[in-house]
């Protein structure tokens, strides 16, 4: 079951939807306690916490653990196998014998009740834990003016495009490779007035078309993983970067070319958009190779672990003392299960997150 799946269920049916949910989490975790997910996400928060917040930590723990515990997905007992079946129980048991039938029209990825479930948990534009300040933060070197045209390949629900344009006075044109991310993402400028100064709009990132030296500024944070075609892609940038043109961007990077190990193979499966990862070092010669003059190739993993992680803490801070809807609850499990894998595979060595920041002489 996808993820958009498990949000997008009928309101009137929800005891299928907790039903698949409980069979999907209990066999992700290959026949251990799923409760140890939501476990793991709190003791990570715990480690990333800084000094003075450790008071919280059991509170943390606790809260996350009582929202699985006393929550429908998990809460629903399986039902025992008959006397004389033969046939086992626990998580094994628990997988669906044969896939549901296919519905009349393909579901949603970004169904209603998912767009208000991670408005919750991550605020209104936000699909992961990394606030407002992150992308802003990270294009700092960019020297941004009102003067320069600017573009954000990875727009996502538009909360980090609006946020540049808020904090720099600039004009940033917003492009995200899912239409209906890119739909919710214009509705959300449009309903914080910023419709002109951060659009958002559709594209295809494996078939970018920029108009030739448009832009000063290129950027985009951790969503060339998705392409399949980089080669074109980056070729793309190229041509639409000015002269003295700058181009600055993050990316999930394996650390060595074609290096998928079991680790970076469970992170991709968990990721809801298709995943391509180069190596880093794949990635730096194309840039060389098509005449970017890159200034900065650092490994920011441990930043990146780290603001993730201080943002799962926020979140359950922000919810101490709720019982989150059942659609908010089955997001925040499904985020949970995609960031232990991410952050598993970072933590193996196998899977970096590298930022690149490069001018284009001509």
């Amino acid at each position: 079951m996808t993820q958009a799946q498990s949000i997008a269920e009928s309101p009137t049916k929800p005891r299928p939807a907790l039903r698949r949910a409980a069979v999907r989490f209990r066999a992700w975790w290959d026949g251990a306690d799923p409760g140890k997910l939501v476990d793991e996400i709190a003791a990570m928060a715990e480690k990333a916490a800084a000094p003075e917040d450790s008071s919280d930590a059991l509170s943390m723990r606790t809260r996350l653990k009582a929202w699985w515990d006393g929550s429908d997905p998990v809460a629903e007992p399986e039902a025992p196998p008959s006397a004389g079946t033969g046939k086992a129980s626990g998580p094994a048991a628990a997988r669906p014998a044969a896939a549901a039938p296919a519905p009349a029209k393909p579901r949603l990825r970004l169904p209603p009740e998912k767009l208000e479930s991670l408005t919750a948990l991550w605020g209104a534009g936000f699909r992961e834990p990394l606030d407002k300040t992150y992308v802003p933060d990270l294009v700092k070197p960019f020297a941004l003016n009102e003067k320069m045209t600017v573009v954000d390949l990875g727009a996502g629900l538009g909360g980090g495009t609006r946020a540049v344009a808020e904090r720099y006075k600039v004009w940033v044109t917003g492009m995200e490779p899912d239409p209906e991310y890119a739909q919710a993402a214009m509705q959300l400028s449009i309903k914080s007035g910023m419709k002109t100064r951060a659009p958002i709009v559709a594209y295809d990132i494996d078939k970018l078309a920029l108009a030739k030296q448009r832009f000063n500024c290129i950027y985009a944070m951790e969503t060339f993983h998705r392409a399949r075609n980089k080669q074109a892609l980056f070729a793309a940038i190229a041509n639409g970067v000015s002269v003295e043109g700058q181009v600055l961007f993050t990316d999930l990077v394996l650390r060595k070319p074609r290096a998928v190990t079991p680790e970076v193979k469970a992170w991709i499966e968990a990721e809801p958009f298709a995943s391509h990862p180069w190596s880093g070092e794949e990635t730096a010669a194309m840039l060389k190779q098509l005449g970017f003059d890159t200034r900065i190739n650092e490994d920011m993993t441990a930043k990146y672990r780290r603001l993730g992680l201080l943002g799962w803490k926020e979140c359950l801070e922000r919810l101490a003392g709720k019982r989150p809807p059942r659609p908010v609850l089955l997001q925040l499990l499904d985020d949970a299960e995609l960031w232990v894998r991410r952050l598993r595979a970072l933590d193996s060595g196998a899977l970096q997150l590298r930022r690149y920041h490069a001018f284009v002489r001509r």
